[in-house]
């Protein structure tokens, strides 16, 4: 595996993906795979909200993404509704949650 590693940067070097842009693109897919490994579960005191089943995952990921933990839940197990006066948060359920994350792997 290292050997097809060190062949795949050489091969993106030589079309031009090195430095950041090579960085860059191997934190995308670090994203991709991390969200991979994120799950849901129903939320034990209200079967209408959803929670994360590991949290060390969502730190991992959210310190890659560069955005704190408690933001990427929000994002991943709530969406916002907006009307002409208000906005106000949903919950989604575990699923729908899970959904999210795959949608935005």
């Amino acid at each position: 595996d290292g050997d097809h590693f060190k062949e795949t940067v050489k091969v993106l070097k030589t079309i031009g993906v090195s430095g950041d842009k090579l960085n860059t693109l191997f934190r995308a897919i670090a994203i991709v795979l991390q969200l991979g490994n994120c799950s849901f579960m129903k939320d034990p005191s209200d079967d209408d909200k959803s929670v994360v089943r590991d949290k060390k995952e969502f730190a991992a990921l959210g310190e890659c993404m560069g955005v704190t933990e408690a933001d990427l839940v929000a994002c991943l197990t709530e969406r916002t509704m907006k009307t002409r006066t208000e906005t106000y948060k949903v919950p989604l359920h575990a699923d729908a949650s899970q959904e999210a994350a795959d949608a935005f792997a």
